[in-house]
């Protein structure tokens, strides 16, 4: 039978989806008449809600204690003059969790994050130090993985916007725990300028933890720290004076002479016609620092430096200005500049043609050109090359087709290089004609000069280029007995014409001509006819076109020596463990320096002493090793520049 309180709890579950304990019942049961007791018991009710997991205690509260009044009001039958209640969790629709009647509901405790300890410096810091802290959680409940981050900020007003310097990473805390007590290393960027700041602690800046409090998560050292700049000033400048080319070295570094460490920052070397320097001056090189220390200054060394082509030859001075983009932040921007009062005078070098003579008249696609070049200039030259051209006109450009080059390291002020025999090659790809010969002095631009309209000689005489020079790959197949007529399938490569002569060659030995050719641009076919009195051994295949030149296939084809013949073995029989002798191979076709072995399958060859060599017999001794394998055995009989030649069955060991 269900009692005043049970009725009464199951009205405001229904009118306002709160879950209430049943012991709250207890009051309710026992309330007497008027306003001032349901409002007593309405607060106690308040007092004892379980609230939906989602919703957080504190939150629930202040809703439930207006909507609860209006509930208890009604379910005792009294006016409630506030009007409408609030809307509270779990009405219009939305599903509240809770128990079976009469059961309590369990509510997830939640963690309370706080500083429990917080130790910065104060004064005067470098910009790099560490932080002791640790966390503590207060809360009942456990607190996953987060983070306890460190900022500088302008004031003692700590937010995620101040200028970040550190974090210390939480794998968890359970509810009553603190952290270990650390120092955590930060570092103050260097874009954040020298001045008075105040150092603090957010506990969870990116929120991944609820927690039953979230004022209490930030710590601020109330002592300023003070971060002093960094004052970049020239330790060491030297560049050289009078006359220089347009790439010399400089000699420098800087110190800082200010009392805060400097983050990394460039040295920009420039030329000017004055000695007021500036960014807007003519930048010809730069020197990079990672970084200064205060009282520290940087090595001295030596940078390479180029002015560009863009500026003229003239009279001018060097200087350095320190940081030039301004990444540094000091405490005197006005001492970085130096310079040397002594003007370099840059003088550019003049290239010309000093000799060249090509030949003319029908040539080979490979020839000399003899040249030198002189720098008639009055500054040094620095490497650069000369290239040599053929054109159908006398107009050399670096579009016609480049023969060959010659490289110059250098040329001094009134030098002339000496002069060399250059050999070119004209390409495959042009074809055979007239053409004249020309020579561009750095045709890569990579000298600047004073003048660059007097790079160019032309030959007037013009050459006539014969076919091109053949080139063979290969050739199939690659050796032949002598006495013998070889057909050769494919001799592979490029450039053939109908007009080739094809050959093998050996030096003191008469040429074996190809005969019944057939030739395609890539391929040629024939039949090589070997006397039987030619000399065995490798020779040159060897392709020549109508003017004389040839593509050579070095030691490409192999003549042999006739394939022996074995008629016969005597004795063709014996014990292992024994010695033969003498053994006696029969035949014909044998030559000196043969050599015998008996061989069987998987099993280890056996020599033969040879002691004499006959033409129709070959003589020797064998020993038969103890537990050699019993049966027959091959006789294989090898001579240089030979088929190798094998007779089965020719000794049997028993």
């Amino acid at each position: 039978m269900q009692t005043a309180g049970d009725k009464t709890r199951n009205f405001i579950r229904m009118q306002s989806g709160l879950f209430i304990h049943p012991v709250t019942f207890i009051d309710l049961e026992q309330m007497q008449g008027g306003s001032a007791g349901i409002v007593r018991s309405c607060i106690t009710l308040t007092c004892r809600l379980v609230c939906p997991e989602r919703i957080r205690p504190g939150r629930v509260l202040l809703i439930a204690a207006v909507t609860l009044l209006a509930v208890c009001l009604a379910a005792t039958g009294v006016q409630a003059s506030t009007g409408e209640s609030p809307a509270v969790p779990g009405s219009a629709g939305e599903t509240v969790q809770g128990t079976a009647a009469g059961e309590a509901v369990v509510v997830d405790a939640l963690p309370d994050l706080r500083v429990w300890t917080y130790t910065s410096p104060s004064g005067v810091v470098t910009r790099t130090f560490t932080i002791l802290n640790s966390v503590r959680n207060s809360g009942t409940g456990s607190a996953g993985a987060f983070y306890a981050n460190f900022y500088i900020s302008h004031d003692t007003t700590i937010t995620t916007t101040d200028t970040y310097i550190g974090t210390r990473h939480y794998s968890g805390l359970a509810p009553g725990a603190a952290g270990e007590n650390l120092n955590t290393p930060v570092s103050i960027p260097f874009s954040v300028p020298g001045g008075t700041y105040y150092l603090g602690m957010i506990i969870d800046p990116y929120e991944s933890i609820e927690e039953t409090d979230e004022t209490n998560n930030v710590a601020c050292n109330l002592n300023a720290v003070t971060i002093n700049n960094p004052d970049l000033h020239p330790h060491t400048f030297s560049t050289p004076g009078g006359a220089v080319s347009r790439t010399f070295t400089i000699q420098s570094s800087v110190e800082n002479i200010g009392t805060g460490d400097a983050g990394e920052f460039y040295a920009g070397f420039y030329i000017s016609p004055d000695t007021t320097f500036s960014t807007a001056d003519t930048r010809i090189g730069s020197r990079y620092y990672s970084g200064l220390a205060p009282g520290v200054a940087g090595p001295n060394i030596h940078t390479t430096v180029t002015v560009p082509s863009s500026v003229p030859a003239g009279t001018y001075y060097t200087g350095m200005i320190i940081d030039p983009n301004g990444h540094v932040t000091e405490t005197s921007e006005g001492n970085n500049i130096a310079y040397n009062p002594v003007a370099i005078s840059i003088a550019d070098p003049d290239l010309v043609t000093y000799s060249f003579s090509p030949p003319s008249g029908p040539v080979n696609r490979t020839f000399t050109i003899y040249n030198s070049v002189r720098n008639q200039g009055t500054g040094d030259a620095g490497a650069f090359s000369v290239g040599f051209y053929l054109s159908p006109d006398t107009t050399i450009t670096t579009a016609d087709p480049r023969i060959g080059s010659r490289h110059y390291s250098g040329l001094g002020a009134g030098v002339a290089g000496p002069n060399l025999h250059t050999s070119v090659t004209v390409p495959s790809s042009v074809p055979t004609g007239t053409y004249y010969v020309g020579m561009i002095i750095d045709p890569d631009n990579a000298v600047v000069e004073g003048n660059e309209n007097n790079n160019v000689k032309t030959d007037l005489e013009p050459v006539t280029i014969g076919p091109p020079v053949p080139n063979i790959t290969g050739i199939t197949p690659a050796r032949g007995i002598r006495g013998k007529t070889i057909a050769v399938t494919d001799l592979a490569g490029s450039d053939f014409r109908a007009t080739n002569t094809i050959g093998l060659k050996r030096a003191g030995w008469p040429d074996i001509p190809m005969t019944d050719v057939v030739i395609t641009p890539t391929k040629i076919s024939g039949k090589f006819v070997i006397p039987a009195t030619a000399h065995a051994g490798l020779r040159n295949v060897v392709v020549t076109n109508s003017g004389g030149e040839s593509g050579i296939l070095a030691n490409g084809f192999r003549v042999l020596f006739q394939t022996p013949v074995i008629t016969g073995v005597s004795p063709n029989t014996s014990n292992d463990g024994t010695t033969v002798s003498p053994l006696k191979i029969r035949g014909r076709k044998f030559r000196a320096g043969a050599e015998v072995i008996l061989v069987r399958s998987g099993e280890t060859p056996v020599p033969v002493t040879i002691t004499n060599v006959t033409p129709h017999k070959i003589t020797g001794t064998v020993t038969l090793p103890a537990g050699m394998a019993t049966g027959w055995w091959k006789v294989k009989v090898k001579q240089q520049n030979c088929v190798q030649v094998v007779k089965v069955n020719a000794f049997k060991v028993t």
